[in-house]
């Protein structure tokens, strides 16, 4: 086909240099291009009428239900190329479109451009295009793909830029929300719903006895809550697991009643997809780990995996990226901070090391982005990061982040970029955030927010954006409008005896697990992100 095509092209050439030609319309052929880098293919047939070349056929629109006309002249150039001059009448609105063309007799491709400014190449093809987006662009439209978040400064689309039902058929193209529920943004995921006035649900999970103490929440792999607490009265660790997202109902069990244990708990899922909980044993000063063999843990394995001197107090919990637990804890015989890490998923063996001799008040624990812990803690005058410089953390960099009065709690996430955020109080009540510019946290930008009560802990929301835990007689849900949060909405949830711990459930809303003022395990499901 290329020869014959090109004798025709030659054709066309020479006719019009000055050749006789005949006087009868003649067909010399039908001819396909696709305008690259768009995916739309032109076939168009030429027939030369004495000295003029006509050009017809039709864009296939990439393929669409309805193809463009095409219309045009074909003459030769003085530099010894092809020149075309075409109109697409485009299928959305019927506009114009118009296409110059050069092409090489000896190649039969080319290059083109047209009236709305696109360009590209002429490419001479017996079949299919091999892909790309489709052109024209609608007048006043925008190319595909062709705006990025290089595009888009933070504030400069607002409501007064786009034009009422602008955006409703790219909200359809990004997703829906179910009924019930509102949109309230996007996100890479997708669309970012929430139920419309749907109050949070609370409820008692477990009412033996004195339970509740020392809660720690997280979200199994079969999407439901899991809660590790103490029973106070017998000082057993306990652990309940929910048979339902909102933990209307659920299953609690001993899982560990050797000595006086249970205190401190921390709980987070094995890359096995079942709970593992570190706990204090306040009778024998050690740190014990309880594996469940389960989901909802009616079975499990508990050992004590560091016994040197009266250590595991204030135990925190995380899973590193080599698969097993890493806990955070403090020695209070040298008054040190400890990192134990398991070596097995059961973690019925381990290594533990000091990694800070300058106290170690309520440590915290997550994984950086590194796939190595990080760890917040007090000393009883800063508050500071342990940056962990190998997956068991035998070695780590220590970095102050912010002064405080006193001892008092920590949490610490890790934020946009691998970079940590840290949540510290004082015993004063004082509340600092502190920003790290970078993973290693080398500065840091901190703020004072206005803390209700006490501290509890800090998690992310779905959009990135810190919600913290107060209790000042109730629980109290914070999230925060930024990562300074300095503005916020503030819901309470009830009464409680102790702060409350937090998970963000599947579906991207707070969980909250404590103990209530009869000293009953109560769980609360956020139905809205603000928990109101």
């Amino acid at each position: 086909m290329r020869r014959v095509a090109a004798v025709a092209m030659m054709a066309v050439a020479a006719a019009t240099a000055g050749f006789d030609v005949p006087m009868h319309a003649q067909t010399l052929g039908t001819f396909r291009w696709q305008l690259q880098p768009y995916c739309n293919v032109i076939s168009v047939t030429v027939v030369q009428q004495g000295g003029q070349y006509h050009v017809d056929g039709t864009d296939d629109q990439c393929g669409a239900a309805r193809q463009a006309s095409v219309v045009g002249r074909a003459f030769p150039n003085p530099d010894g190329t092809i020149g075309f001059g075409l109109t697409t009448v485009t299928t959305t609105g019927a506009a114009p479109i118009h296409l110059d063309v050069r092409l090489s007799v000896a190649t039969l491709g080319g290059s083109w451009t047209d009236s709305a400014g696109s360009s590209g190449t002429f490419v001479f093809t017996a079949g299919a295009g091999t892909g790309g987006s489709p052109r024209p662009i609608p007048p006043g439209g925008i190319a595909p793909g062709s705006i990025t978040g290089a595009q888009l400064a933070a504030g400069t689309i607002t409501a007064t830029q786009l034009a009422p039902g602008a955006v409703s058929g790219a909200v359809g193209a990004l997703g829906v929300c179910a009924a019930g529920q509102f949109l309230r943004g996007f996100s890479a995921g997708g669309p970012l719903c929430e139920p419309v006035a749907v109050a949070p649900v609370s409820t008692t999970v477990d009412s033996l006895g004195n339970v509740g103490a020392y809660a720690s929440v997280a979200i199994g792999s079969d999407g439901l809550p899991i809660v590790s607490h103490q029973d106070a009265n017998n000082a057993d660790l306990r652990v309940t697991h929910c048979t339902n997202p909102a933990c209307t109902a659920a299953i609690s069990t001993t899982v560990d009643a050797s000595g006086s244990v249970g205190r401190d708990t921390s709980i987070a899922i094995g890359a096995d997809g079942l709970a593992i909980v570190s706990h204090y044993d306040a009778s024998n000063g050690d740190l014990r780990v309880s594996h469940c063999e389960t989901l909802a843990c009616q079975a499990s394995i508990s050992t004590a995996v560091d016994t040197a001197g009266n250590v595991g107090s204030g135990s925190a919990i995380a899973i590193g990226a080599d698969g097993l637990a890493i806990v955070a804890h403090r020695d209070l015989s040298n008054q040190d901070l400890r990192v134990t890490h398991c070596d097995d998923a059961a973690c019925t063996t381990a290594t533990s090391t000091t990694i800070a001799t300058d106290n170690g008040f309520e440590p915290s624990i997550t994984i950086g982005a590194n796939g190595l812990a990080v760890i917040a803690y007090q000393n009883g005058s800063a508050t500071r990061l342990a940056l962990c410089q190998n997956a068991v953390c035998s070695a780590a960099t220590l970095v102050t982040v912010a002064a405080t009065v006193d001892a008092g709690d920590t949490a610490v996430v890790i934020s946009a970029g691998g970079r940590p955020l840290v949540a510290s109080v004082d015993d004063g009540g004082g509340l600092t955030l502190t920003r790290c510019v970078d993973a290693a946290c080398a500065s840091a930008a901190t703020a004072a927010p206005t803390l209700t009560g006490s501290f509890s802990t800090m998690r992310l929301g779905s959009d990135g954006l810190p919600i913290l835990v107060t209790r000042s007689g109730a629980i109290r849900v914070r999230v925060c409008a930024d990562m300074a949060c300095s503005s916020s909405t503030d819901a309470p949830i009830e009464a409680a005896s102790l702060g409350a711990a937090m998970a963000i459930g599947v579906d991207g809303l707070p969980v909250l697990a404590y103990r209530s003022t009869n000293l009953s395990l109560r769980v609360t499901k956020c139905n809205t992100r603000t928990c109101q």
